[in-house]
């Protein structure tokens, strides 16, 4: 089955993890091509399109949108997939409010109008050394905003990773036995 993995990935972790997706397609014989949001030229030859972004400011990234925007009649005659990249990947409720997890991808599964055929969050990384100083300060004002401990704040500016092939591999795996009918 031609699969189209597109991706947004500010600083490397989603297109590291739409890489895995394509690894383990490819073991079931999928034809896989992947792709930056912006250099999608064509979505013809195409039957599944599964699309990823970081997390940022809880929604996906612009260029992804832009991308579903620009190609949505098309992409509604596909079975699609969306992923999310983030540190936590279950909702929390504060305030009232749940935030969170798949509650990030909900605008984008709907805009997709019943052809989302699996959504899900994976995990990511975060290297703030690495960040534009806009996604630091959007990072620090969440970490206020959650009222952490100062010394909670600098263990969690360390550069860390939860990103985990077995867990990707899985999300493809579900992928996978859905486009089978299982």
């Amino acid at each position: 089955m031609k699969t189209l993995i597109v991706y947004a990935s500010r600083y490397g972790s989603t297109e590291q993890i739409g890489r895995w997706i394509a690894e383990r397609l490819g073991y079931d014989d999928f034809v896989v091509d992947l792709a930056k949001a912006g250099d999608v030229v064509s979505l013809e030859d195409y039957a599944v399109v599964i699309m990823g972004s970081g997390i940022y400011s809880h929604s996906i990234l612009p260029e992804l949108k832009a991308f579903i925007e620009q190609n949505l009649d098309v992409l509604k005659s596909k079975k699609n997939v969306i992923f999310g990249v983030a540190m936590k990947t279950t909702p929390v409720f504060y305030k009232g409010k749940i935030h969170g997890g798949v509650e990030h991808l909900i605008p984008t599964i709907e805009m997709l109008n019943g052809t989302v055929i699996h959504a899900g969050m994976l995990h990511g990384e975060m290297v703030p050394c690495k960040m534009i100083e806009k996604d630091r300060d959007g990072l620090m004002r969440f970490y206020k905003m959650l009222n952490l401990p100062n010394d909670e704040v600098q263990k969690r500016l360390k550069p860390r990773t939860l990103m985990d092939k077995r867990e990707v591999w899985e999300f493809a795996e579900t992928v996978i036995n859905k486009l089978n009918g299982v």
